[in-house]
């Protein structure tokens, strides 16, 4: 499955704050605590949610995106979970 296909915003968010070159999780909490987003952030926190648990974006996918490097995608679920609990959870950086 094509993260950025099927959830755009995403793989947006995941390009714009979480990129090798430009990791900002700060950023990205701000972002979606933001009032805009009270309609985005449900959506947006349950398919986030969709992806860690289904184990949605691999490795390569999660490269293309970030430029950051996973062996597999049970690693990369393990950075998209410690990423979703410092965003929605105050939990530690990864």
């Amino acid at each position: 499955m094509m993260i950025a296909e099927n959830y755009p915003v995403i793989a947006d968010m995941l390009k714009l704050y979480c990129h090798a070159n430009a990791f900002n999780l700060e950023g990205l909490r701000k972002q979606v605590r933001r009032e805009k987003w009270l309609d985005i952030n449900p959506t947006f926190q349950a398919d986030f949610i969709r992806i860690i648990r289904g184990r949605m974006l691999g490795p390569d996918e999660y490269n293309r995106l970030t430029a950051i490097d996973f062996e597999s995608a049970e690693d990369v679920a393990k950075e998209l979970e410690t990423i979703f609990n410092f965003i929605y959870h105050d939990g530690p950086h990864p």
